[in-house]
């Protein structure tokens, strides 16, 4: 009875061990960086001007689901972007049987790529290459999966956004990658294994003090004074 018993609740364990990793959900990132105007980060540790969150993201081999936001008041032309290597972590040494695809029109200014870490294209480089040197291209060469599902790796994905400012400008730029559907356009990578996806989003507002020129705020002046003067004459002449 015993040796029943035992069988019993392996069999048991089994199941519920299968069941596990059928529902499980572990998105985590094989790799990421930053990239400010040409310089890219991890490393170096981010600098001041970016902010993420949760506390503590990104983190490689953690958690995939977080946010950078960037804040930028160089004026000129300026360009920031993310690069991600997320992937739906089972627990039993299966990384990914990732694709991607590109739901948009993605807002102006901003370009993308979507391929396999360290693979390089025709021109002999990889989408990390790409998205160091602000040559995204807006391809996608993961695609869409085909039976047998054996792809081995992870998804690179890069996104980056080209803007100008004036000065006294100030750009706030947030890349989200998240598991709720987005309303607007957004980069999915799904792992049809697990039956989930995660979504890149990116949104952007540039504020500014408006200093009006010293041609303008005499123009403002001598045309308050007109105005004063034309009030005077209209109070004489009554």
């Amino acid at each position: 009875m015993k040796r029943l018993s035992l069988l019993g609740l392996a069999a048991v364990l089994l199941v519920a061990l299968n069941s596990t990793s059928a529902f499980a959900d572990n998105w985590v990132l094989g790799d990421w960086s930053a990239n400010i105007n040409g310089s890219t980060y991890n490393p170096p540790d981010l600098p001041g001007s970016v902010s993420t969150s949760p506390a503590g993201y990104p983190l490689t081999g953690g958690s995939a689901l977080g946010s950078f936001t960037f804040t930028i008041t160089n004026p000129g032309a300026n360009y920031v972007g993310i690069y991600l290597n997320p992937y739906d972590d089972y627990g039993f040494g299966d990384n990914s049987t990732a694709f991607a695809s590109v739901n948009g029109p993605l807002p102006a200014g901003v370009s993308y790529q979507l391929g396999w870490p360290g693979v390089v294209d025709a021109t002999g480089f990889s989408v990390f290459d790409h998205f160091a040197a602000n040559t995204l291209d807006g391809s996608n060469t993961v695609g869409v999966p085909a039976p047998p599902l054996n792809v081995c790796c992870e998804v690179a994905m890069a996104e980056l956004f080209n803007f100008m400012l004036n000065p006294g400008d100030i750009a706030t730029v947030n890349f989200t990658l998240s598991q709720n559907l987005p309303i607007g356009p957004y980069i999915q990578v799904s792992d049809p294994n697990g039956d989930t996806s995660v979504y890149l989003t990116e949104t952007s507002s540039i504020t500014g003090s408006t200093v009006p020129e010293p041609a303008s705020i005499l123009l403002l002046i001598s045309g308050a004074g007109i105005a004063w003067a034309k009030r005077r004459m209209l109070r004489r002449k009554t």
